[in-house]
């Protein structure tokens, strides 16, 4: 049920984004309206998490790499500690708009911070493919990629920033207590460009959308962005929609990536759920 939703509202997107009519007031806020509900009834985890175990998301920064249209940047602003900050990091200039729009919104909007850029494991500049299709599939235009014939036209040069020399410039080094980390196949050069920061923030918890197709597309080894975590002696979960977990091993991620592409990892050097 849920994938027959998913295709038929991205099928709805796509032919109204060829219209130029999300490019509307009228027309983004119908789509953000309409996008919200889908996220919240159909795929969204994070609701649930918050509220079993809001201490994940209290007493330090937040961190969302690969904000979209501002979703999760909506539930995070609500469950953040007030003198904190909830950074949200988006690429694409189309989504960046809406979610300043959204961010508008919020009661707790002055604790938001939109940044237009992406995230990976250096600073610098990265080209960005666009997917007219997929308003939260645009992805880095590796090399890799570029040999699967996705149109060169839709790509554009776009900031690139590691969350290491981030923190370190923001001097938040030391005080981030959550990361999200959703970045159509782009997470182990994120985790790369953290490694300073989960160093230094040892209570810190991940959340991350783990696809091994979409990694492997980029030219990257899914089982490189485990072995990252396996590395530094992190535990590292599954996370239902319902905000339960299940300690992840070959087994359980099998049968998760049956019925679909992805599935949502959480990852903790201190916090053992089992």
């Amino acid at each position: 049920m849920g994938k027959a939703i998913t295709k038929a509202l991205l099928a709805l997107y796509s032919l109204v984004n060829r219209t130029g009519l999300l490019e509307t007031a009228w027309c983004r806020k119908l789509f953000l309206r309409a996008y919200f509900l889908y996220k919240e009834h159909v795929e969204d985890p994070f609701a649930a998490l918050i509220k079993a175990r809001p201490e994940f998301f209290e007493g330090g920064h937040i961190l969302d790499i690969g904000a979209n249209v501002g979703y999760t940047v909506s539930l995070f602003s609500k469950a953040a500690s007030r003198q904190f900050k909830v950074f949200a990091f988006e690429p694409d200039s189309s989504n960046f708009a809406m979610l300043k729009q959204v961010i508008a919104s919020q009661s707790h909007r002055d604790q938001i911070v939109p940044i237009l850029a992406a995230v990976g494991s250096t600073d610098g500049t990265v080209e960005l493919w666009h997917n007219r299709g997929h308003h939260g599939d645009h992805r880095i235009f590796t090399p890799k990629f570029r040999e699967s014939g996705a149109e060169t036209q839709r790509v554009s040069s776009v900031p690139l920033i590691s969350v290491d020399s981030f923190a370190k410039a923001e001097g938040i080094e030391a005080s981030i207590k959550f990361v999200k980390v959703d970045v159509q196949g782009y997470e182990l050069p994120v985790c790369q460009g953290m490694a300073r920061t989960l160093e230094r923030n040892t209570d810190l918890v991940i959340a991350l959308e783990y696809s091994p197709s979409a990694i492997r597309e980029l030219g990257f080894e899914p089982e490189k962005v485990i072995g990252f975590f396996h590395e530094r002696n992190y535990f590292i979960y599954i996370l239902e929609q319902d905000g339960n977990v299940r300690p992840l091993n070959d087994r359980a991620l099998e049968r998760a990536l049956e019925n679909c592409d992805y599935v949502n990892l959480l990852i903790s050097a201190r916090h053992n759920l089992n």
